[in-house]
């Protein structure tokens, strides 16, 4: 008869794994609805088939591990049994989330974003990516039974030094979307931002990485307090990644404003791909001239009106 702590272990990884389940489904649906409503180049079409294709191959790990939990037991779970499903997950997440976070940076650049904030976050995101496989690794290596409340320092990374540099480059889920709210909220008109709906700041918060930043955060606690929580809950990180690089496309595609940019806002060219539509502006400039001086002075004749004269 399995103790409490194992009945307690299996019902949260349970309870994920329906999470995982829902967020999956969220993912292809939006991805249904994208690729067939808008023409996409084929070298984002690769790239998104990719990255769908790395999480369903995450999401079969996750299947696989919690079939082994309920059917033996989260005391007698072996990670030598199931070393194939450590190792693929961690390369997959680890795979989606390069993509969502380098996507995020990439529109953080192209908002005039400070050179010296795009490099200290893609160094992050090389650090993020280097220790989560080193983990994963480590794990599926070094260790074969996963008890419970196991150690995650010692388990997870083999040292506190390890350990906390992971958790400092994890953050880079967190700082990715405060550096891109802080660009689109200097750019945005005050005019503008009183205009937007609940529905908007929503949306928008999405497409900036918001969710993926609290789960990260979130993560970041766990992974002290809660071991076997946070061993669970990152599995939902692949899901979240990949739908946010969705909202975002989605959002990336509306044509026009439903707001009209006062006359004396200044307008900033950005590039379709960094910007999000709500902020999208085309005003024709005035050829009318604007200083009273100016207004008084006769229109310029062409050339051809002198030729015609002569």
């Amino acid at each position: 008869m399995s103790s409490p702590g194992s009945s307690e272990f299996a019902s949260i990884h349970l309870s994920i794994s329906w999470l995982n389940v829902l967020l999956y489904m969220l993912e292809i649906t939006l991805a249904i609805y994208y690729l067939s409503h808008f023409t996409t180049e084929r070298s984002l079409k690769v790239l998104l088939y990719g990255t769908l294709l790395a999480d369903t191959i995450c999401m079969v790990t996750v299947f696989a591990s919690t079939w082994q939990l309920l059917i033996n037991g989260a005391q007698s779970y072996s990670i030598n049994e199931w070393r194939w499903t450590i190792i693929l997950s961690t390369l997959m997440i680890t795979i989606v989330s390069v993509v969502e976070e380098l996507f995020l940076i990439n529109r953080c650049r192209r908002l005039a974003q400070p050179i010296i904030i795009t490099m200290v976050l893609l160094a992050l995101v090389v650090a993020h990516a280097i220790l989560n496989i080193y983990s994963g690794l480590h794990v599926a290596v070094f260790h074969g039974t996963v008890g419970l409340g196991f150690d995650t320092i010692s388990r997870r990374y083999g040292n506190k030094a390890a350990a906390i540099s992971a958790c400092i480059a994890a953050t880079v889920d967190v700082l990715i979307p405060l550096a891109l709210t802080w660009q689109l909220y200097k750019i945005t008109p005050k005019q503008i931002a009183k205009q937007r709906s609940y529905l908007d700041t929503i949306i928008n918060s999405i497409s900036s990485g918001g969710i993926g930043g609290v789960m990260s955060f979130v993560l970041l606690i766990l992974f002290w307090l809660r071991p076997d929580v946070f061993y669970i809950f990152g599995l939902t990180m692949g899901r979240v990644y990949v739908n946010t690089l969705l909202v975002n496309l989605l959002v990336s595609k509306r044509t026009s404003s439903p707001y009209d940019l006062p006359d004396n806002t200044k307008i900033r060219k950005m590039s379709i791909s960094a910007e999000i539509k709500l902020l999208t502006f085309s005003k024709k400039l005035s050829r009318h001239p604007s200083s009273p001086t100016e207004k008084q002075l006769p229109p310029t004749p062409d050339g051809d009106a002198y030729i015609e004269e002569a």
